[in-house]
C-alpha cells in the first residue's frame, strides 16, 4: 500500500487480498506462506483505511498470517492499518505518525 489511502486503493487492495486469500493462497512445500504487505503511506481517508483494516483483520481471523512492513513513512490512517496484521515490522529509518 502506496500512497494517498483513498477509495481507488482501497477497492484494489481488497481485491488483491482476497485473491489471495481466497483464490490462490501463497503455498509452498505444502504449507501456506504469510502474505505480506509493504506500507509506505501518509494516510488519508478514514473509511477507506477501515475497510482495509477490516480486510486484514477478516483474513487474520479467518487463518491467514498477514505481515506488514512499515517503509519510509507510516501516518495516521496507515498507522492504524499497520495494526491490523499478525505481526509488524519496519525498517530502521521508518517514521510514524499517529494523531
Amino acid at each position: 500500500i502506496q500512497g494517498v489511502i483513498d477509495a481507488e486503493a482501497s477497492f484494489e487492495f481488497s481485491q488483491e487480498l482476497l485473491y489471495l486469500t481466497k483464490i490462490k493462497p501463497p503455498i509452498a512445500g505444502g504449507e501456506k506462506k504469510p502474505i505480506w504487505i509493504i506500507l509506505d503511506s501518509r494516510g488519508g481517508d478514514i473509511g477507506d483505511g477501515l475497510a482495509i483494516y477490516d480486510m486484514i483483520r477478516a483474513a487474520v481471523e479467518a487463518g491467514a498470517n498477514v505481515n506488514i512492513i512499515g517503509k519510509g513513512i507510516v501516518a495516521s490512517m496507515a498507522a492504524v492499518i499497520m495494526q491490523a496484521g499478525s505481526r509488524r515490522f519496519s525498517f530502521p529509518h521508518t517514521q510514524f505518525l499517529v494523531h
